[in-house]
């Protein structure tokens, strides 16, 4: 569990999404400072153009995959959890993607996310294959997960696996994976929902 903790880390840390997190949420925090700062003379950075440094995000996002100690950080959060392995019985495949380990968050709140990887209440997924998921849950809240910890559990109910097939597509940076070429609902669900298909403004800073 250890072990597996430590690859998934790294798995999460060396997205594109992750880098483009770093770009996106360095150029929102610069526009929205100087409003805040001058916000009694009516600063306004309208009609301005804030871009991070490519080299400098690739820097930052080079450094957190050499740092060991962030993603030991990381892998702790992850083996504190109750883990369990989801085996698909159905005949429609577990999907995957370019950023395969998503959060589930199952504790809501009007002014805090509880989509974090440590976060109260959150489910961590991570598809294996088309038949195996590893699930993680944040033991303070999901008690109940307890006696079933490193226990395989079978999946019969083909919409518990589209749901968690759009946990993939919502959560992916551009590319979706399946072993068949079926891929209706992705689509499906990224006409329903054009900004998906977006690489960028999937951050806020207010």
């Amino acid at each position: 569990k250890d072990l597996l903790s430590v690859f998934i880390a790294i798995q999460i840390i060396r997205t594109k999404t992750v880098r483009e997190t770093i770009g996106e949420t360095i150029e929102k925090l610069y526009k929205v400072l100087p409003e805040k700062i001058h916000k009694k003379k009516k600063f306004s950075t309208e009609g301005i153009t804030i871009e991070a440094n490519k080299d400098f995000v690739k820097l930052q996002h080079s450094s957190m995959l050499l740092d060991a100690e962030t993603i030991l950080d990381f892998a702790e959060s992850l083996s504190q959890h109750i883990w369990v392995m989801y085996v698909n019985q159905t005949d429609i495949p577990f999907y995957t993607s370019d950023t395969p380990v998503q959060t589930i968050p199952h504790k809501f709140d009007r002014y805090m996310s509880y989509g974090g990887f440590n976060s109260q209440g959150v489910e961590v997924v991570f598809p294996l294959s088309p038949k195996l998921m590893i699930a993680m849950y944040e033991k303070s809240y999901h008690k109940l997960f307890s006696s079933v910890e490193r226990k395989f559990i079978s999946i019969t109910d083909k919409e518990r696996i589209d749901s968690y097939n759009l946990i993939q597509v919502a959560g992916s940076y551009r590319s979706i994976y399946s072993n068949i070429n079926h891929f209706d609902m992705a689509k499906k669900l990224c006409v329903e929902n054009p900004r998906l298909r977006e690489t960028k403004n999937r951050i806020i800073v207010s």
